[in-house]
């Protein structure tokens, strides 16, 4: 995508917005969140496979691209903790994805929207490696603590 990601995300949201209305007047609030959550992590496991595929390796020094693109435009506040061959260590502690989400009145879907994708997409990237990450600054959290190790 040429678009940065923050850019592709709000765009996202403009989209699915109309479509969960209807899937909860259909199914109520909670499968309406689940179908949505299931197809955005599958779409997002696809894209980490390619990623990987594109980069020509899926280690930890490859998954720095994918931070950085994330970060494009300067979306995101990082405080980095470890970086070598076995972890991977940042918190996040500005989220402009997560102010984008409260700017369009959509500050109970980010979780949805882009949180639940990160786990979908390492899956994807790397099934070898693992993503701890206990809050999130979209669900109250000081931070987002990312913790990547190899498995």
């Amino acid at each position: 995508m040429d678009n940065p990601l923050l850019t592709q995300r709000e765009i996202e949201a403009r989209i699915l917005e109309p479509v969960l209305e209807v899937l909860t007047e259909r199914l109520g609030r909670e499968e309406a969140r689940a179908l949505l959550g299931k197809a955005l992590c599958a779409q997002s496991r696809r894209q980490g496979a390619k990623t990987a595929q594109d980069l020509g390796r899926n280690d930890l020094e490859a998954f720095k691209s994918v931070v950085a693109r994330w970060n494009e435009g300067g979306a995101l506040e990082l405080s980095f903790r470890r970086d070598d061959p076995e972890a991977l260590e940042f918190d996040v502690t500005r989220c402009a994805f997560a102010e984008a989400y409260e700017r369009l009145g959509l500050e109970d879907l980010g979780t949805v929207l882009s949180c639940h994708r990160d786990f979908a997409f390492l899956e994807g990237f790397n099934p070898d490696l693992v993503l701890e990450r206990e809050t999130t600054l979209m669900e109250g959290g000081a931070c987002c603590p990312f913790r990547y190790r190899r498995r």
